[in-house]
């Protein structure tokens, strides 16, 4: 590290550009995470799979959360997850979604494991068609993401309250939410898109709704893939338009 600052203070002509400084932080952040590699399992205790998230630069939220704030029922239900609207102690309100496991201890496990893999990826995403992920808590024993609130709700809400939106605004979205799928896919993440999800999509791999996913996925014929997606945004098309 010292070597590297001293390359920041060398003559013009010599001196690193910022994108090599980037390069060469980011290969010494890999060295590091390549020294004590980590295995998070559906086994962890939930504590400690949120220490490891916290260590790989997701913020905790705990110290900053308000837990008097949220409702006993969640906000809005989607296809494996609960959302709930909830505040920070400085007022500011925040999304709180949290994966919803059945009964059973083990599908906890693997809920708070699924959780744990999409928060890595979402602090991993820059992009302004998907929601920046704020941080995440521990909320009724289970790993939970925050994220700004969505001031304009959700997909399907937002255009039922939009009856009189023009063609172009229609299109305008849709040229939003395809940017944001075109941009994930760009970053190796596959994705449903379906109707009940905010603008800006902050889910990657929690769920999806049976009505929006495509054949190959509901004969089990394939996983998630970028053309199960896409089949899924053109009925997202058609909903908007």
């Amino acid at each position: 590290m010292q070597n590297l600052i001293a390359q920041c203070w060398l003559p013009v002509t010599e001196r690193l550009s910022s994108q090599d400084l980037l390069r060469q932080l980011n290969q010494g952040v890999r060295k590091l995470e390549k020294i004590v590699p980590v295995s998070i399992t559906a086994l962890m205790p939930v504590g400690e799979i949120f220490k490891h998230l916290i260590h790989y630069g997701i913020v905790d939220l705990t110290p900053n959360f308000n837990p008097s704030s949220i409702a006993l029922l969640p906000f809005q239900l989607g296809g494996s997850s609960d959302v709930y609207a909830g505040y920070l102690y400085n007022n500011t309100r925040v999304a709180v979604e949290v994966g919803r496991p059945r009964a059973d201890e083990v599908d906890a496990g693997k809920c708070n494991l699924l959780t744990a893999h999409e928060l890595y990826v979402w602090s991993k995403c820059n992009h302004p068609n998907v929601i920046p992920l704020a941080g995440a808590i521990i909320f009724r024993r289970s790993i939970a993401s925050v994220s700004p609130w969505a001031e304009n709700g959700y997909f399907g809400n937002y255009l039922e309250n939009k009856k009189d939106m023009s063609v172009e605004a229609r299109l305008d979205i849709c040229i939003h939410i395809s940017e944001a799928i075109s941009y994930l896919h760009g970053i190796g993440i596959a994705i449903i898109v379906n109707p009940d999800n905010d603008l800006c999509f902050e889910s990657f791999d929690s769920g999806y709704t049976w009505r929006w996913a495509p054949p190959e996925v509901l004969m089990e014929d394939s996983g998630k893939t970028t053309h199960s997606d896409v089949y899924s945004l053109g009925m997202t098309i058609l909903v908007c338009c």
